[in-house]
């Protein structure tokens, strides 16, 4: 792949902070975007392009507190931000004494704040919840007067900051800490009765969830994500979930197998008919290959594999394209 150039927004709009994080609307074909930028506090940005890349709709928001947040959730008519209690203060980065991560302090006693921003604009409406870190979202829907959000949520990130963390330890070949299991969870809201409920779907560690895009912002009936062993960080498997059942079907490859998020191809025009295409490192061998799943028969396990003569470094995320 190579790079075609830089892009520009139109009428000289930004976003500062931008995250890493964006939201497609496959039917209005709108891309949303939404960043962060600090000061004496944090302000929330969001931009909405329509399909030609004209501005449709841009916003910013105070937000009461001031955290690192990674990514967003967006309906039809919403966009919803998870305030979660990790705390950023800059004085210690700006001296030039702590990194970004250190920077950072989780304190659960204080909760989650949910924000949901109207995309015509208007004043947020802000409901609470138990503290629950959150990296990625699965999708979220508007039902009737409700929003139903599916994501992986954290009772203590331990493994991003603390004292030892996993991603830190990593980096010196460490194991390092990694108690706590990304949940799968759901939030059930309400903008005019201002009420939240939250649900836990599955108490198991997941993380990089993953849906058909042709369904985003709309309702969903299939997720699929990573699957791991209870206190350890590595992902070692696959997970198709049907979010309306709670039916599940998983795939481990095993120790010494660690494995990239799924990412979902689709086949034919339904929901959840597709392939799913997992990278997966081979510890044993040092070498990697492509692991390639009929989502109808996830637990079967793969039905092809790519291999490679070499090892690929661990990654994030992905995208398919036709």
């Amino acid at each position: 792949m190579d790079t075609i150039g830089r892009f520009n927004f139109a009428d000289g709009v930004s976003i500062a902070g931008c995250k890493a994080h964006t939201k497609t609307d496959p039917e209005a074909g709108d891309w949303i975007l939404a960043g962060t930028e600090y000061g004496p506090s944090m302000t929330l940005r969001y931009l909405i392009l329509d399909r030609s890349g004209a501005v449709k709709a841009h916003g910013n928001y105070e937000s009461p507190r001031m955290i690192y947040l990674h990514d967003f959730f967006a309906t039809e008519r919403y966009l919803i931000f998870v305030l979660h209690p990790v705390e950023f203060s800059a004085f210690g980065m700006l001296a030039g004494l702590n990194s970004f991560t250190d920077s950072l302090t989780w304190s659960p006693d204080q909760g989650n704040l949910v924000m949901i921003v109207n995309k015509s604009g208007g004043k947020p409406v802000m409901l609470e919840a138990p503290a629950a870190f959150v990296w990625h979202g699965f999708n979220a829907y508007e039902r009737g007067e409700e929003i139903v959000a599916d994501f992986v949520g954290y009772d203590d990130p331990d493994h991003f900051i603390g004292a030892n963390p996993a991603f830190k330890s990593v980096m010196r070949g460490e194991v390092g800490e990694a108690r706590f299991p990304g949940k799968l969870r759901r939030y059930v809201m309400s903008p005019r009765q201002r009420k939240l409920t939250e649900e836990i779907l599955h108490a198991g560690h997941h993380e990089f969830p993953m849906i058909d895009g042709r369904v985003a912002g709309r309702t969903n009936r299939y997720g699929y994500a990573n699957r791991g062993p209870d206190g350890n960080w590595v992902l070692d498997g696959v997970v198709k979930l049907n979010l309306q059942t709670g039916g599940r079907e998983e795939y481990r490859f095993g120790a010494k197998h660690f494995v990239s998020e799924p990412i979902f191809a689709p086949k034919g025009s339904a929901e959840g008919d597709g392939w799913l295409l997992a990278q997966v490192q081979n510890g044993a061998t040092g070498t990697n290959f492509l692991a390639i799943f009929d989502t109808d028969h996830v637990a079967a396990g793969p039905i092809a594999k790519v291999h490679l003569t070499h090892h690929v470094p661990l990654s994030f995320h992905g995208y398919w394209a036709a």
